[in-house]
């Protein structure tokens, strides 16, 4: 899978079509002939969607050139999507802006303010659009063709006719625009996409750009479709104007529709309403290839990091698949698949070249085809030894040919993800956009189905040894090929801020009084104009349905329930044939706190290493065969008598082999191998990288299992298996496999020996009835030889828990900003009231005030049964957020809105209560629904609540609001410099992976000397010469060096070192630097340089 795709996620007039012989309105009827023309559209196609199960039709528009593709379905949850061939010509992001202004009002529609309230307040179950590197497409999913329709109006208006035409204020909005609040204050850069966009690239993917740009010089392949906040305040409206005019044209779009519609309908309306204004037109777009290079390529990347942060860089190497068919593009992937796979021999070779590495391999065809082979976490000269170690391996590979039992497993694991590829929630929309992305990529509308056929053919045909020859053709000597290394600079990231704010200042120094005085009330006019409600009735006319008219309807679904070898079996049948789902619980109460972390570490190894019966890489194969999508996760689940802490195991198998994978599972569980050192460090490496990543990659998901920490002892043991308080543990785990490797396998083995036993487990499933009784069977054998011993319940009273309000440093310059309460400590329990409610908030206060105004890109407000959150997602802010949130509960109590208006909210909240997701989905909720204790007449009651909710509800909320940000947790993630400007606002500010916060005057007196008094009575802190010793600063390099100088008595330094940049050097630091660098106490970089101005941490001090 590719890393650095960009999914950039932002969140009908009712027409009576004429009736048609021989058309389908859904439900299997007739669907029109090959050849024939219906409502101006030609049929050029008739076939079947196998992965669906669905006939399918495709047409094309005669005027307008464009196409439509039909899923004919019985799914009620109707989905609508368009999609336009968008290039990336450059790195200011123009596909991603226009993605945000093209539905942010429109000639129909003239309000910049509609598109939230539209998706918050009609019956939808799916609104949003996604910037790709190719494509733009904006799916809409809905339970009602009447609102899809109306919906659809909304879309297609806006694409065709965008209100930026008329408005130009959207582009400041959505792109970038300066601002000034006071003429005291600063003038600062700000836009929808641009705050976005900080932050967004995280190191992996800006050395995929980087190497993208190197394998395919001066192609438009490697540009950042989303825009680099660099680059974005060089585009103008003008561009987007023009681009609009270029590639937003039907003959350069795909129209898909999918699910019980009336197709005769939505052809008569797409006609009549927009395609017909249009003629053909042949639109060129740039497909990012290049003539083959004659010779490898390389190239160095800096990429900027927080000072102190860690300096492993990320090494790519890639080759071109130029010319390859559409066959072998399908073959190069599953190849791709095949190699990235745990234990193969190419990442084999690359964890034994470069331990402590996290190999990574994958296939590219968004544009030119290539495969790239890359680790991340390497030193400086590690992408030779990348390069070496991949082409002996490959070599291998070509001699002595593919493990056919893994090479067998993996393309039986990717069958089974396309078999079970409707299983997904919104699955039509997926399915769209699966064939959109293919479709944009030049390959056709088929490819799901040749894909298919193809995994057949390849799982058949791997003794012809047809892969050993795709990788002898392309991967072997292959002269287009580049070799990049994109290295980590502590300390830049604070350089190109500074830089930044320097540039603001200076402009803002130019202008005159009244410059400033005008863009002043530009700014106050502006956010008076971009927090503005959208008309009511404007919204109203995009409502389909009324709230009478919701069907209160659950589809009832039976959970049988049993004992089978003393474990509760839940079981609910579903209309599947060949596969079921199986999800178990295995009961944590009773494990120590002290194990806890252990055996979540133990749960991790599983898979990765050697068991009794197989290696570690047939180990890793027979799970992608037997247990494909094995999921092992601990967490907090409700069950009938509380809540408990589970390690829960949850896959999808086909039927005739589960007591294989049962088989398996246990030897997993039971006989992990965990004595070999070596193995253990390489793996709980990953473990770690991979902790470390997923943190830094959503860190709402960190700061929301902190915050309910606070709330439950169940979430509190939680906390100490997964996130921040697991990456600390693992990195102790990691020394004493240095010091102490017999102590970490005895550990690991009292982790396995606290999993072997089934008290209080629970057997979840879900199947056809033949595959229950099946599944029952094999469960009697799984569990028969497992003890149930009386184990009581741990005390996990004295756990530590986060603080109240944290500042979490991490490397990145956009700022997180959470404040959430457990249910009963802010009353809030996730109710249907509290459903509606939680869309209220987010539409109509924090979409207007923090995104709008405060140029926020994710505010939302989000509750359930455990409680209530209020969360950022990419914010500029920190105080500002915080000042908004603390002003909900006046501005609940204050805000009026009639029941009219409510009745939208209700609405959209009843369309996601009612969503429809696959038949093993479906049952398997329906098992843990009834597990909890409940059954239909609860779900129905939660239809009625949300109903019922009214104006009042939102007033009578206010308290229950006050108490969640007076008295709840807060959290930030965000860069050292913005908490510690921050800091009173916490209880504490710390750095959980190395990007520690920098050290201020006073800290650095307090570790140095025990307090600023005593440094200052011994001549380390000497302040200004005014008396101020400025302990709020943080203390730069060359101040740290004085001050260690200074300590160690003033001496010489011997020899004096060659330092680049010593020019740079303040007079009164150049002898005190010289020694500290001599003496090894201050450090310099690859470039020779110390950066005297360099913020200083703990870590530089050796603490």
């Amino acid at each position: 899978m590719r890393r650095k795709l960009l999914s950039l996620l932002l969140a009908c007039a009712l027409a009576i079509g004429l009736s048609a012989p021989g058309l389908a309105a859904g439900g299997g009827e007739t669907l029109p002939a090959l050849g024939r023309t219906v409502h101006g559209f030609r049929v050029t196609d008739r076939g079947t969607l196998d992965a669906a199960g669905a006939e399918t039709v495709t047409l094309v528009h005669i005027k307008s050139g464009a196409t439509v593709y039909f899923i004919a379905s019985d799914d009620p949850n109707r989905a609508f999507d368009i999609t336009f061939r968008t290039p990336a010509l450059d790195d200011r992001g123009i596909p991603h802006v226009f993605e945000h202004v093209t539905i942010s009002g429109s000639d129909k529609y003239p309000s910049p303010n509609l598109t939230f309230p539209v998706f918050n307040q009609t019956y939808n179950t799916f609104g949003n659009a996604f910037t790709y590197d190719n494509m733009t497409t904006y799916p809409l999913g809905s339970l009602s063709e009447d609102q899809l329709l109306k919906l659809m109006d909304y879309y297609m208006d806006g694409l065709f006719h965008p209100l930026i035409r008329t408005e130009e204020r959207l582009f400041r909005r959505e792109a970038w625009r300066y601002e000034l609040l006071s003429a005291d204050a600063p003038l600062t850069l700000t836009g929808t996409v641009y705050s976005e966009m900080k932050g967004s690239v995280d190191l992996a993917g800006q050395a995929s750009f980087n190497h993208e740009k190197t394998l395919f010089p001066g192609s438009i392949v490697g540009n950042n479709s989303g825009g680099d906040p660099a680059r974005i305040p060089e585009l103008t409206r003008q561009d987007l104007l023009d681009y609009h005019e270029t590639y937003y044209h039907p003959s350069n779009s795909l129209i898909i529709l999918y699910g019980d519609l009336d197709l005769n309908r939505m052809l008569e309306w797409l006609d009549r309403e927009y395609l017909s204004e249009f003629e053909r037109k042949t639109t060129a777009v740039d497909g990012g290839a290049i003539a083959p290079l004659a010779a490898p390529v390389s190239g160095r990347y800096e990429y900027p990091v927080e000072e102190g942060s860690a300096a492993a860089a990320v090494a790519d190497y890639g080759m071109a698949a130029n010319g390859a068919t559409g066959e072998e593009r399908i073959a190069l992937s599953v190849l791709a698949e095949i190699l990235n796979h745990p234990g193969s021999p190419v990442i084999r070779a690359i964890q034994t070249a470069l331990p402590g590495a996290s190999p990574f391999i994958f296939f590219d065809d968004t544009y030119a085809p290539y495969v790239t082979f890359g680790a991340a976490g390497v030193a400086e000269g590690g992408e030779q030894t990348l390069k070496s170690a991949v082409d002996t391996a490959l070599a291998g590979i070509v001699r002595d040919g593919l493990d056919r039992e893994a090479a067998q497993a993996v393309i039986a694991g990717l069958q089974m993800d396309n078999f079970t590829c409707m299983e997904r929630s919104n699955a039509g929309i997926y399915l769209a956009l699966d064939v959109a992305q293919h479709w944009a990529g030049g390959q056709g509308l088929d490819w799901l189905n040749r894909y298919g056929a193809a995994l057949e053919k390849l799982r058949a045909g791997l003794d012809s040894g047809c892969l050993e020859e795709l990788a002898a053709k392309y991967l072997i000597g292959n002269p287009h090929s580049a070799l990049t290394l994109t290295v980590p600079v502590p300390g830049l990231r604070e350089q190109e801020d500074a830089a930044l704010a320097a540039e603001l200042a200076a402009k803002k120094a130019a202008m005159t009084e009244a410059e400033i005085a005008a863009l002043i009330q530009e700014t106050a006019d502006f956010t008076a104009w971009s927090t503005q409600p959208a008309p009511a009735g404007l919204v109203a006319s995009l409502q389909a349905l009324t709230v009478a008219e919701l069907p209160e309807e659950v589809r009832e679904i039976a959970v049988d329930e049993k004992t089978v070898a003393a474990v509760r079996s839940l079981a609910a049948e579903a209309d599947v044939n060949g596969a079921g789902r199986t999800v178990i619980y295995l009961d944590l109460s009773g494990v120590s706190a002290d194990m806890l972390p252990w055996v979540s570490l133990y749960a991790g190894l599983m898979g990765s290493l050697d068991t009794a019966q197989c290696t570690a890489a047939q180990a890793a194969g027979r799970v992608s065969r037997y247990l494909p999508g094995l999921a092992v996760v601990p967490n907090v689940v409700e069950r009938r008598d509380g809540e408990r802490l589970t390690l829960t195991l949850d896959w999808t198998s086909m039927t005739g082999e589960e007591q294989e994978g049962l088989d398996l599972l246990k030897e997993l569980l039971f006989a992990t191998d965990c004595t070999d050192t070596a193995a253990l460090k390489t793996q709980v490496g990953l473990i770690r990288q991979n902790a470390e990543l997923t943190a830094a990659a959503y860190p709402p998901g960190i700061q929301l299992n902190r915050a309910m920490a606070r709330y439950g002892t169940a979430y509190a043991a939680l906390n100490q298996m997964t996130g921040l308080e697991y990456a600390a543990f693992l990195k102790d785990v990691e020394a004493l496999l240095e010091s102490g490797p017999g102590r970490v396998k005895e550990l690991l083995e009292a982790a396995r020996a606290l999993l072997h036993d089934k008290t209080g487990a629970l057997d979840i499933y879900a199947g056809s009835g033949e595959a229950i009784r099946a599944h029952r069977a094999n469960m009697e054998r799984f569990w028969g030889d497992i003890p149930a011993g009386e184990r009581p319940a741990a005390d996990w009273g004295g756990l530590s828990v986060p603080a109240a309000r944290e500042g979490v440093v991490m490397d990145t310059n956009i700022q997180y900003n959470l404040a959430g309460a457990g249910a009963e400590a802010c009353g809030i329990d996730g109710s249907g009231s509290d459903l509606v409610l939680s869309q209220v908030i987010t539409d109509r206060y924090l979409f207007p005030t923090l995104r709008n105004d405060l140029g926020v890109y994710g505010p939302y407000f989000m509750v359930g049964e455990i409680g209530a959150f209020l969360t950022t997602y990419r914010d500029p802010n920190v105080k500002a957020t915080y000042d908004a949130y603390d002003a909900l509960p006046r501005w609940a109590e204050a805000e009026e809105l009639t029941q009219a208006e409510m009745d939208g909210y209700i609405l959209k909240t009843y369309s996601s209560a009612a969503l429809p997701s696959g038949p093993l989905a479906e049952g398997v909720n329906a098992a843990k629904y009834a597990e909890r204790g409940r059954g239909t007449e609860d779900r129905l009651r939660l239809l009625r609540e949300i109903k019922a909710t009214t104006p009042a509800d939102l007033k009578a909320m206010a308290p229950e609001l006050k108490r969640l940000v007076e008295e709840g947790a807060r959290s930030t993630v965000g860069g050292s410099a913005v908490l510690q400007a921050n800091a009173g606002l916490f209880d504490t500010v710390f750095a959980p992976f190395g990007a520690a916060a920098p050290l201020t005057r006073g800290a650095l007196a307090e570790l140095l000397c025990g307090g600023v008094e005593t440094a200052k009575a011994a001549g380390l802190l000497l302040g200004d010469g005014s008396g101020d010793l400025r302990t709020d600063e943080a203390v730069t390099r060359e101040q740290l060096a004085v001050i260690l100088w200074r300590l160690a008595g003033c001496p010489e330094a011997e020899p004096v070192p060659v330092i680049s940049d010593g020019a740079s050097l303040s007079p009164w630091a150049r002898e005190a630097v010289n020694w500290a660098v001599a003496d090894g106490r201050l450090s310099l970089d690859t470039g020779g340089e110390v950066r005297p101005d360099g913020t200083v941490t703990k870590a530089d001090l050796g603490l």
